[in-house]
């Protein structure tokens, strides 16, 4: 079965290398990176890393850029229709750092009626400074004691809420509708994503054996994250075939 991973980025220089280079030892032998610099303004350098990604791997690398940002469901939702042909997509956030190379296998492994994510721990500027200098990120200082959004590292055991990495088939997530298209929105990614499985019966299942580790990054404050939702109520509007009650502007 051939996999798709598909990465939006937008600068952050140091965190990309750092995923990618987690990435390129993956051992999965049919998949291919559909890579996308979405806005940024470090072109030439962005395009370095990739090149370097390139170099480390005998996976197909493609690599788009956005002229200017997108919000990542749109970027994703076009990378998957327009541009991969995998069977089966996973969707990585281009800050997190995986633990393991057979990270694919792993995934595939889940149940193939529910969307799979990887448990993420977030590490603390402090950590992120420090990657390249350990083998074992678990063990950098602090490790399970930083704290981001209120939850403990150590305390984060399922990773059904989170999309930092998620994959499903095509075939599911073809069936599924994908993201919402709207413009802006961070509901459309995480909450929206759970909102609709559960009016569908669907759980997300955290991949046993792996862990992927979110390196730290300025987050500036953006009203558009917390946009107003939508309130699906049954199958058709769960997978976006009809449209469904929303919360007021």
């Amino acid at each position: 079965m051939k996999v798709s991973i598909i990465m939006s980025f937008t600068d952050r220089l140091r965190n990309l290398r750092n995923t990618l280079n987690a990435w390129s030892k993956i051992t999965y032998p049919s998949c291919e990176f559909v890579l996308i610099d979405n806005g940024g303004l470090l072109i030439q350098e962005t395009a370095d890393i990739v090149d370097e990604f390139k170099r480390s791997t005998s996976h197909l690398v493609t690599l788009s850029r956005n002229q200017n940002y997108v919000h990542v469901n749109r970027v994703w939702n076009r990378a998957a229709k327009e541009t991969s042909d995998g069977e089966y997509v996973i969707f990585a956030m281009a800050d997190e750092i995986i633990s393991t190379p057979d990270i694919i296998q792993k995934m595939l492994e889940c149940p193939p009626e529910s969307r799979c994510s990887v448990k993420t721990f977030f590490l603390s500027e402090e950590m992120s400074n420090e990657v390249w200098h350990t083998q074992n990120i678990e063990e950098l200082p602090g490790f399970g004691e930083y704290e981001d959004k209120g939850t403990t590292n150590l305390q984060k055991q399922d990773a059904s809420l989170l999309s930092h990495i998620t994959g499903w088939s095509r075939e599911r997530w073809d069936w599924f509708g994908w993201f919402r298209n709207n413009e802006r929105g961070h509901l459309w990614l995480d909450q929206d994503i759970v909102i609709r499985e559960r009016v569908l019966g669907l759980k997300a299942v955290t991949v046993p054996g792996v862990s992927c580790y979110h390196q730290w990054h300025p987050t500036p404050i953006d009203p558009a994250w917390i946009a107003p939702g939508y309130h699906p109520v049954n199958e058709r509007q769960a997978r976006l075939l009809e449209e469904s009650e929303r919360d007021a502007t």
